[in-house]
């Protein structure tokens, strides 16, 4: 296997140096975070206003991931033609629009629209993030893209504290106006740094004129199961938590809140451990701590061990994403562009297929049947985790670095 990643669990890479530009794409993160839970704030309360099933609340997930996916499948294109400053500002404007949309939606056919927005526009900005920081930083992309992921979980965990705070302090703006003001700061970023520059590497499309290792597939599958995990107990388990467990509605809304505060100290502790300990090994802890957490949420109905495993799922899956790129990224290390778009368009096809199959099995069955497919996906990322670390897969040795 042609790779720079180990199985091996210590080695020594060179001096990892956060500089300007990488605290600028830190701090996206943070604001991307920040708007991409906004929906899970939002849908819960929009179900019950208008009375949605389980089926159609779900179709708002999979619209945004239909439109990842598509941008996704154009950006190598997008690259060509695009410098990545003009992408991640466009991507940035466009998410904050999509936002602004669903905050003044009353119909599902105009919060649907607004997803499928937030969706074209997110992956760009998400990708090209990926990219630079893939780029700047070389052998220590795990640790860069870990700890950007933990802007961007700390980004996610302000989203209900502050839309809730708002809310509940001016009754008159409400959960929609609070939720635009966030929005409407997304609209001035571009703005305001509109002269700020990135690493613009070689350009996706001509990255795809030669084929990615084979290694690359393999290390896909690994991603598409666990962002199916991730994504499915991330918007839909607040209302599995409501419905299976018997919390009320603001009780589920807290620990949705507790659960994001989980994934940002599961990233914390993940953005260390990176500089130490391999990528595979510290994923598949990763699967063991999500895999106690979900037994704990799934075999009972009891609300305290139930509220533990919740809690204990954050923590494991907190590092599947940004730990699965980088596996993915470091099977192509000089294609590090082309090995993120086939990155954040598997990820696409997960967050797409992974609830509309959960929220279709809810219907015709129950919520706690249903969420079999979160227990099914999970073994199944272990279980390519596996094949990749089998010794006669095994790669070069490669180092972690001491911060500055």
């Amino acid at each position: 296997m042609s790779s720079t990643e180990s199985t091996s669990a210590l080695v020594e890479h060179p001096t990892f140096h956060r500089d300007p530009l990488t605290k600028l794409l830190y701090g996206l993160h943070a604001y991307m975070g920040f708007l991409f839970v906004a929906p899970a704030v939002f849908l819960p309360r929009l179900r019950d206003e208008l009375g949605l099933g389980y089926g159609v609340t779900a179709a708002h997930i999979a619209v945004s991931a239909a439109g990842s996916m598509v941008a996704a499948a154009l950006l190598p294109r997008l690259e060509r033609a695009f410098t990545r400053r003009t992408l991640i500002w466009c991507g940035v404007a466009g998410t904050a629009v999509g936002e602004l949309l669903l905050t003044v939606a009353h119909h599902p056919a105009v919060s649907i629209g607004a997803m499928a927005v937030i969706g074209l526009s997110f992956a760009p900005v998400v990708a090209m993030l990926a990219a630079v920081l893939a780029d700047v930083h070389g052998e220590n992309r795990a640790i860069a893209i870990t700890e950007g992921s933990m802007f961007g979980a700390g980004g996610s965990v302000l989203t209900p504290v502050l839309v809730g705070g708002i809310a509940a302090l001016v009754p008159a703006v409400g959960w929609r106006g609070a939720l635009a003001m966030g929005a409407a700061f997304g609209l001035a970023l571009p703005i305001a740094l509109r002269h700020r520059t990135f690493v613009d590497g070689g350009t996706l499309g001509e990255e795809r004129a030669a084929s990615l290792p084979k290694a690359v597939h393999l290390r896909s599958f690994l991603l598409f199961a666990s962002v199916t995990v991730e994504i499915c107990v991330t918007f839909l388990g607040p209302t599995y938590l409501r419905d299976s467990v018997g919390f009320s509605q603001g009780a589920a809304a807290s620990l949705s809140a507790v659960f994001l505060i989980a994934v940002v100290a599961g990233r914390a502790a993940g953005s260390r451990l990176s500089r130490r300990v391999s990528t595979p090994r510290l994923l598949a802890v990763s699967f063991l701590v999500t895999s106690v957490g979900f037994t704990a949420l799934w075999a009972t109905t009891s609300q305290v061990p139930a509220a533990i495993g919740y809690a204990v799922v954050g923590l494991g899956v907190a590092n599947f994403f940004p730990l699965g790129l980088s596996l993915v990224a470091a099977a192509a290390p000089d294609r590090s562009g082309a090995a993120i778009s086939r990155c954040m368009l598997v990820s696409s096809v997960a967050a797409l297929s992974g609830p509309l199959a959960l929220g279709a099995l809810a219907d015709a069955t129950d919520i706690r049947i249903a969420f079999g497919i979160v227990a099914v996906a999970l073994a199944a990322a272990m279980a390519a985790l596996a094949m990749i670390t089998r010794p006669d897969r095994a790669a070069p040795v490669v180092g972690t670095a001491t911060p500055r």
